[in-house]
């Protein structure tokens, strides 16, 4: 009996359309093992970028298999040079790192040099969080427009702090999907991970307001002027309007899942259970960053009853 090896017996093509074909079965790998579509764009944006970078070195008729970790390194390098931030270098390096780890498991290398590519350092930022102050002054410039609009836009402001939802996975959310007297919704969130989220009773009375006056009785929980779905698009530029109304610049929805985060760690839950509650995986590294917000948050109270100076 005979078997047929994987190990491939001749390089790459290095012609374009081979190339564009193996980044299309990448991402249809992806997207079986469902993976985010977000994910999938960035791994495909960090792919062409590498691609479009052998074309401007002169490898654009290289094969694949004879590119080295060094060829690499030499990519991210010239990204940073370019001033690209240090997140997106590290994200970069994360897309080329998984169609390189693909390409070896598929048998299309015979080694994978993408893991000689250390990961770029990010450096550790604190998360800058939205007060309680100015969550209350959104929601009050919100509800001075008297429109189903204004009804909207304060819901959804607090349904985003309430539940610390990412915008995307409140927006998929419909009329159906809200158990309204046990107040949850079942979410299915990146990597098509399900959790059940819960709703605070005063979030519930302003979505029951809102959909009362703008008749929503069924679908999504939040439409635009014509009563279609609301987008992600649509949200971030509203969340971005209000902010500017009360004078907070480049406002986004994810400041509302940093608010929720910063609280349930200031009301003493633990760890595991915000991570749950938040849709985050057990190797996700956002978490520390929160509880480094809370720690430099609570240090700086402390120091502000300290009088060093006489």
């Amino acid at each position: 009996m005979t078997t047929t090896s994987l190990t491939p017996t001749s390089p790459l093509t290095s012609t374009a359309q081979e190339r564009d074909r193996l980044l299309a079965s990448f991402l249809l790998s992806l997207e079986a093992e469902n993976r985010s579509p977000a994910t999938a764009r960035l791994y495909e944006y960090a792919v062409r970028q590498l691609f479009r970078f052998l074309g401007d070195m002169g490898l654009g008729n290289v094969a694949l298999s004879a590119i080295t970790a060094e060829h690499l390194r030499h990519f991210l390098a010239v990204q940073r040079q370019a001033g690209k931030a240090p997140a997106t270098v590290e994200s970069l390096h994360r897309g080329v790192r998984a169609f390189w780890k693909w390409l070896h498991a598929e048998g299309e290398l015979r080694e994978n040099v993408a893991t000689r590519v250390p990961r770029p350092a990010v450096p550790e930022k604190v998360v800058a969080v939205i007060t309680d102050a100015e969550l209350m002054a959104l929601r009050r410039t919100c509800q001075r427009d008297r429109s189903t609009l204004g009804l909207r836009d304060e819901a959804l402001i607090v349904a985003l702090a309430d539940t610390g939802l990412r915008v995307s996975e409140l927006l998929s959310l419909t009329v159906e999907d809200i158990d309204r007297r046990e107040r949850r919704a079942l979410i299915t969130g990146k990597g098509a991970r399900q959790r059940v989220v819960c709703f605070e009773a005063k979030t519930m009375r302003l979505l029951d307001r809102y959909h009362r006056l703008a008749h929503v009785t069924e679908g999504a929980i939040f439409r635009n002027r014509s009563g279609e779905p609301l987008s992600s698009a649509g949200a971030y530029l509203m969340v971005r309007r209000r902010g500017q109304q009360v004078g907070i610049e480049g406002l986004h929805p994810h400041a509302f899942r940093h608010l929720c985060a910063t609280r349930l760690l200031g009301e003493g839950l633990n760890e595991s259970h915000i991570r749950t509650l938040l849709g985050w995986s057990k190797s996700s590294q956002m978490l520390s960053r929160y509880v480094a917000s809370r720690s430099a948050e609570l240090a700086l109270e402390a120091r502000s009853r300290v009088r060093l100076i006489e």
